[in-house]
């Protein structure tokens, strides 16, 4: 169905208006650069970096734990009621990998009635980190099981759509995009009539627990029709033109005053190929008091699949030649934990099939 959403103060402020946000890194300057532009928030600095890799931000986040864990229950007790933990991380370096993949450990196991996101930066295929392959496949692996969903940007996607639209290219840029993104999660999804938004979420995009990766896309361009038929396109590369399914999706839109809206549900219900065991595969948001026309779109499919084999067959031809094993090794992940995580994957890849087929 149709439901209106309205501009209420956000479930992630205080009543102080600071933010319920915990910034974690293991570089100093990074969060130096957090107090010269007076960020406030509580932050937690480790070492002094995790050498891109996901063991050793394993092991640095043991060694850091009880402190870590303290920091979060004491911002849990400023929270009149916690419902879930987003967290932010890439999966490229190893304080995303390798601490971010920690942190969903405990959270889900201290709060197992809390909903956990995951909210991945996917890197480059090249060029970031010469281990990101098996830094991907270790995190997902983990995430599978302990994170409730799992939103994944792509770096590649977002780039190529920041080229697109704007003239200034750059990391603003691509964090403008991913932000803008991911407004049907907090700017505008807070305030649901009668329901929890992230439980409606959750139960929207994410209804089984083994398939449970979501990607977003937005566009707020000057013109509605145009925004509308780029995101049309988004969802159609998404299932590769009809090829793959979707298992769910949610449509956001700024404006419930979009002519011709039947024919735009008929369109983006065909693009989206739902899977046909789902009697309830979509949703379709409006927001009101908002000055800029846009609209955000949100999508659970099996094209998950192609990304993650492309990523674990790298990571398959270098630990056969047991190239930079040495790095995890030392930190206490050997052969056994690689093949774990390598079946890990695979087990995503056929759940995927088996639901979409």
């Amino acid at each position: 169905g149709l439901k209106l959403i309205d501009d209420t103060p956000t479930a992630f402020l205080a009543h102080t208006g600071h933010p319920h946000f915990i910034f974690i890194d293991t570089e100093i300057k990074v969060i130096n650069k957090l107090y010269e532009k007076n960020v406030v928030c509580p932050t937690f600095k480790m070492a002094s970096g995790c050498a891109g890799c996901y063991a050793k931000g394993t092991a640095v986040y043991r060694e850091n734990e009880a402190v870590l864990e303290a920091l979060i229950t004491k911002e849990l007790e400023r929270v009149d009621c916690c419902t879930g933990f987003i967290i932010f991380h890439s999966i490229c370096g190893g304080t995303g990998s390798g601490v971010g993949s920690e942190l969903t450990k405990f959270l889900k196991s201290s709060f197992p009635t809390l909903f956990v996101i995951n909210v991945v930066i996917i890197p480059f295929s090249t060029g970031e980190n010469p281990i990101q392959s098996y830094n991907y496949i270790h995190t997902l692996s983990h995430l599978q099981i302990n994170s409730d969903m799992i939103i994944y940007v792509d770096n590649l996607e977002i780039s190529n759509i920041c080229h697109k639209s704007s003239k200034k290219f750059g990391m603003d840029a691509l964090n403008n995009q991913i932000i803008q993104d991911l407004r049907i999660l907090f700017d505008k999804v807070h305030s649901i009539p009668n329901r929890f938004t992230f439980s409606e979420f959750l139960k929207s995009l994410s209804p089984l627990p083994s398939t449970k990766f979501v990607c977003m896309t937005s566009r707020f361009w000057h013109d509605q029709s145009a925004n509308i038929d780029s995101c049309l396109r988004f969802v159609k590369e998404k299932t590769r033109y009809g090829k793959d399914k979707s298992i769910s999706g949610v449509v956001m839109t700024t404006s419930s005053k979009i002519p011709d809206f039947d024919k735009y549900y008929s369109r983006f219900s065909k693009a989206f190929n739902f899977v046909e065991w789902n009697p309830f595969p979509d949703e379709y948001w409006f927001v009101k008091h908002n000055k800029n026309q846009g609209i955000n779109v949100a999508v659970n499919s099996s094209a998950i699949r192609n990304s993650l084999d492309d990523v674990s067959q790298v990571a398959k031809v270098k630990f056969d030649v047991s190239a930079y094993l040495h790095c995890y090794e030392k930190y206490g992940i050997g052969k056994n934990d690689f093949i774990a995580a390598f079946e890990g994957i695979k087990s995503i890849q056929n759940d995927y099939y088996y639901m979409c087929k």
